[in-house]
């Protein structure tokens, strides 16, 4: 089973799962493209996500949603979706590459650069898309302390 699909029909044996009618559930959740968070409900027919809409019972957004939120279902499933860790060869082919051998690789390279061109060597730049994910600014801010780097930028710095 993917790590993005969510068995709606419990206690259904797989074998037997396709003499069962399709099931259609909405399930309350809250949009993560943007750090508004909108309340949203999520259809899943068949443990996929089919439709996503406002939360009408919310008094604060009363089912407000931007196109972008609406459309998580299709980004979900859209076959050119990310959905391991990637590694651009020498011939600039993306090629797979496990998480933990891509961290170690990366970690191998900030340290080569801190060791020898010390830590204002590295730098952190905020693009404005940047500041719409909620985690985003605090373990980039992380990062760079644990790195030693003061230097962090964004659209609202004065360099």
């Amino acid at each position: 089973m993917q790590d993005d699909v969510v068995d709606v029909r419990p206690g259904i044996p797989t074998c037997c799962a396709a003499s069962h009618p399709t099931m259609r559930i909405s399930t309350p959740a809250v949009c993560r493209v943007c750090m508004t968070a909108c309340p949203i409900v999520v259809e899943v027919e068949d443990g996929r996500a089919v439709r996503v809409t406002g939360d009408r019972a919310n008094p604060l957004f009363g089912g407000y949603t931007c196109v972008k939120g609406r459309a998580q279902h299709t980004y979900l499933h859209d076959p050119a979706r990310v959905r391991h860790s990637l590694k651009r060869d020498d011939d600039g082919v993306l090629k797979p590459i496990a998480v933990e051998l891509a961290m170690d690789e990366i970690a191998t390279k900030l340290r080569t650069i801190v060791d020898r061109d010390g830590p204002r060597a590295l730098a952190h730049y905020f693009g404005t898309i940047g500041y719409l994910s909620v985690p985003t600014g605090p373990l980039a801010s992380s990062l760079m302390t644990a790195l030693g780097s003061p230097k962090q930028f964004g659209t609202a710095t004065i360099d």
